[in-house]
C-alpha cells in the first residue's frame, strides 16, 4: 500500500509509458549534476563568441563622433570633452580587442560535438556483455 503522497515509480513507468526504439547508435546515461558540469565549462566560449560585438560598435561611434565633431565649450572646456571622448575611445579599443581575441582563441570551442564528446569522457564505459 502506497501512503499519501508516494507512489510506484515501476508502477507509473509500465501503465503509462510507450517506448518507441529507433535506437542505432550511442546511447549515453548521465547524471544531471555531470551534465550541468559540462555544460557549465563550455558556457564561457559560447559566450565569448558574441561578446566583442558591444565594445566594437562604442569604439566605432566614438571614433566616428571625433572625428564629425567641433567641440564647445558647455559646463566644461572643450579640450575637457576632446579628452573625454579620446580616453573613452582607447578604452573602447582596449575592451574590443580583448573581446575579438577571447572570440577568435575560443572559435573552435563549445561546439555541440565537443560537448558530446566530453559527456562520453564522463560516462562509465559500458561493461563487456556476460557470455553464459
Amino acid at each position: 500500500m502506497n501512503g499519501p503522497g508516494q507512489i510506484q515509480i515501476v508502477d507509473e513507468f509500465t501503465r503509462k509509458l510507450v517506448v518507441h526504439s529507433a535506437i542505432a547508435g550511442e546511447v549515453i546515461l548521465i547524471t544531471m549534476d555531470k551534465v550541468e558540469l559540462s555544460l557549465m565549462k563550455n558556457r564561457d566560449c559560447l559566450t565569448s563568441k558574441g561578446e566583442w560585438v558591444t565594445p566594437t560598435a562604442l569604439f566605432v561611434t566614438i571614433v566616428t563622433t571625433l572625428g564629425a565633431t567641433t567641440f564647445r565649450d558647455f559646463l566644461v572646456p572643450s579640450a575637457t570633452w576632446q579628452a573625454t571622448y579620446m580616453i573613452a575611445g582607447g578604452y573602447a579599443l582596449i575592451w574590443s580587442c580583448r573581446s575579438i581575441w577571447k572570440a577568435w582563441r575560443g572559435r573552435h570551442r563549445g561546439s555541440i560535438g565537443e560537448i558530446l564528446e566530453d559527456l562520453r569522457r564522463q560516462a562509465t564505459p559500458p561493461s563487456p556483455p556476460a557470455n553464459p
